[in-house]
């Protein structure tokens, strides 16, 4: 079996974060799993998720490492 190498190329995307990101608008006949969410909540919360942190229902950051 040959070996095949693979490249991959970083690609980066300025989004405005105030752009609402609905997932209903992509897939429109299948049920919605996600609710629409801006840009920047999104990014927010990926963000905050990749050190621990996660908001709460009422949008508080809450520091999953210190409880």
């Amino acid at each position: 079996m040959e070996l095949v190498r693979r490249q991959s190329i970083a690609y980066f995307v300025n989004v405005n974060g105030d752009c609402i990101v609905d997932p209903h608008e992509l897939i429109p006949h299948a049920p919605c799993k996600y609710p629409p969410i801006t840009a920047r909540e999104h990014l927010m919360t990926k963000h905050l998720a990749s050190m621990g942190i996660t908001p709460d229902e009422n949008n508080k950051i809450v520091d999953k490492t210190k409880l």
